[in-house]
């Protein structure tokens, strides 16, 4: 029962990657089983792409506690690096716009483990000091979906990405 699940949450993951209309059925079909075997375990296209959107926020989170850098620098282009590979992984860019907004826990966690790393930064001078550490937080946030269409498309290599995203927070020159 756990592994028809797994699969089918795999199966959206890619199927949607490729095309966010994708229906259950093309779904189903990529998990190897039956479409009502896909209902049995989500009733909605809504609730597959709930959960689905959740576990990706739950991977974000899980993989940016694991972020242990002392420089200020370094932690915000290795968080940065993180989000944006699992924001590719996903395809989330494509299609969590769909997705009900309703409260995750691990957000929440992942929103205030880049905030404490954003204040950490300006306090060490690394990012802008005029602007406050959650506007920050939500300059730096905002574009990684586009920047990961980017990267996933081919069009910006990853380090491109990461350089682009940082650069927005930095102090002016001179």
């Amino acid at each position: 029962m756990r592994r028809r699940r797994e699969a089918i949450l795999e199966a959206a993951r890619t199927e949607l990657g490729e095309d966010p209309t994708a229906g259950l059925g093309r779904i189903a079909e990529r998990a190897g089983v039956h479409r009502a075997t896909l209902h049995r375990h989500f009733r909605t296209r809504e609730d597959l792409l709930s959960v689905l959107f959740g576990r990706y926020i739950d991977e974000v989170a899980a993989r940016l506690d694991a972020v242990d850098e002392d420089d200020p620098a370094t932690e915000l282009t290795v968080m940065t690096r993180v989000c944006l590979r699992v924001n590719v992984r996903y395809h989330v860019f494509a299609w969590a716009p769909v997705v009900p907004t309703r409260e995750h826990s691990a957000l929440r966690r992942g929103i205030e483990r880049m905030l404490a790393a954003v204040e950490r930064a300006q306090a060490a001078g690394v990012l802008r000091r005029d602007i406050p550490a959650d506007q920050l937080r939500l300059a730096w946030g905002t574009p990684l979906p586009f920047l990961a269409g980017r990267v996933a498309a081919g069009t910006m290599t990853e380090d491109e990405a990461v350089t682009f995203s940082l650069q927005l927070l930095r102090p002016p020159a001179g």
